[in-house]
């Protein structure tokens, strides 16, 4: 807090990195997101960040109310969108309302954030980012999809009845809110692969069963293991 993140870019990345190359082990998507009092806590020094980085599945989550709570107007809060524009992998809708009141100090008090407001009433210029993002969806959507992921997502993040106004607006129900932790979501990747893997295995031996149960299949397996143990004598 209160110093240049610019100083703290590569030993961020150091230690990031390992923890980035154990998601990409598990087949997982690594998302940075912009966060005040960080490292990343703008636009640009999250694109620095994940940069110094440079892992494949990585990419960066935008949130406009991470980034209007440090005293931004809308222009400038676009601004820091399109500086990470590059490694933008999905977006948390949420807003915040700058206090005219306040004495910007540099550092935001997490404790007195009190002004989220819903996106279309704050200070965090959805409306420019969303028409910016619409031009680059194609682009970005398609590298999510090569990632593993479904596409592009955007995140609701705020008070209930303000989620259900907009998830009806946008033309869902309840019924299709996925409501699991991510904990849980994490259990049943891990449960699925688990499964893909024994289901792998499975196959591996029947298809191994196919073979050697055809006679001169066998003879060859034979074969080739005689001339190999010949070869291991001779040397």
């Amino acid at each position: 807090k209160g110093e240049d993140p610019a100083k703290y870019v590569q030993q961020a990345a150091d230690r990031l990195g390992p923890i980035v190359d154990l998601c990409g082990q598990e087949g997982l998507v690594y998302g940075l997101e912009v966060e005040a009092n960080l490292v990343g806590q703008n636009g640009r020094m999250l694109a620095a960040l994940a940069k110094a980085i440079g892992r494949p599945n990585l990419v960066c989550i935008f949130d406009g109310g991470n980034i209007s709570s440090q005293n931004l107007s809308p222009l400038e809060c676009l601004a820091e969108y399109r500086a990470m524009r590059d490694s933008f992998g999905w977006m948390h809708i949420k807003d915040y309302r700058v206090d005219p009141n306040l004495v910007w100090t540099g550092v935001v008090n997490e404790e007195m954030l009190k002004n989220f407001v819903p996106c279309d009433v704050g200070d965090s210029g959805h409306e420019l980012i969303l028409r910016d993002l619409k031009e680059h969806l194609p682009v970005i959507d398609a590298k999510m999809k090569k990632l593993g992921a479904p596409g592009v997502f955007l995140e609701l993040e705020g008070g209930p009845a303000w989620i259900d106004r907009t998830a009806k607006r946008l033309g869902f129900r309840e019924a299709d809110y996925l409501l699991k932790s991510y904990g849980a979501l994490w259990a049943e990747h891990c449960a699925a692969r688990m499964a893909e893997q024994r289901q792998h295995a499975t196959d591996l031996d029947a298809r191994v069963r196919r073979v050697l149960d055809v006679p001169n299949a066998r003879k060859r397996i034979h074969l080739g293991l005689h001339v190999a143990r010949s070869h291991v004598l001779e040397r």
